[in-house]
């Protein structure tokens, strides 16, 4: 059964179901239905990985870093803060780098493997993005987060994000526009994949992050993107 969400969140009840209740979405209005584990096992399953093993960082030992991915080399200017290869999104052609100042996250970046263009990530929490995935046709790239502190409510309106870009295939770093934002203080995501061009499934708990003793607690949902 599809559900539309307006200006709704889901919330989790003791029977099981899901009821909606008063929030601030940033997606307009969202379709969902509530799926089962083995519904969403076998779309993780049907996937593409997103990133891929990374290439190869070295430090030229005067800020200059020399990045690798096969036959493509390139080496970036001099910078002041530490990064290391996250993997390879071979969607876009392109590194991804997480870099440090000191202990604190500093920048995410995407750059592109061939020419060195860079394009920094708007990322919320100070973790950064929990993961990322890319549509089975290459139209969009979604990345995910949670934070799930008890605390969180003192640093952030939200505990948990969803951000899009759609892709133009073929054209890399220089093809994403910017797409749709999501953001709610109810639930966190533990994981996303993609169903098709136009949905993906939502691994997602309420409260505190349910461990091995009580995964029956986590819900699935799968949730159609305007």
């Amino acid at each position: 059964m599809i559900h539309r969400a307006g200006p709704l969140l889901l919330l989790l009840c003791t029977s099981g179901t899901l009821a909606a209740q008063e929030d601030t979405l940033d997606l307009g209005e969202l379709r969902y239905e509530v799926i089962d584990e083995a519904d969403f096992l076998r779309h993780r399953e049907q996937g593409l990985p997103a990133v891929t093993e990374p290439g190869e960082l070295t430090e030229l030992g005067d800020g200059r870093l020399r990045l690798t991915h096969g036959d493509d080399t390139l080496t970036l200017p001099e910078r002041l803060d530490t990064c290391m290869l996250h993997g390879f999104v071979p969607a876009l052609h392109a590194h991804y780098l997480v870099c440090f100042a000191g202990d604190e996250l500093n920048t995410l970046e995407l750059v592109d493997a061939r020419t060195g263009t860079r394009m920094d990530l708007p990322y919320t929490f100070d973790n950064g993005f929990h993961g990322l995935a890319v549509s089975p046709g290459s139209e969009q790239v979604l990345f995910f987060s949670s934070y799930d502190i008890p605390s969180w409510e003192a640093w952030y309106d939200h505990r948990a994000d969803l951000i899009t870009y759609h892709l133009t295939p073929g054209k890399g770093l220089a093809g994403m526009r910017t797409g749709l934002t999501f953001e709610t203080g109810r639930f966190s995501i533990e994981e996303v994949v993609w169903v098709d061009d136009r949905s993906v499934a939502m691994k997602v708990y309420f409260g505190d992050q349910p461990d091995e003793v009580n995964a029956e607690k986590y819900t699935y949902l799968r949730v159609l993107l305007p």
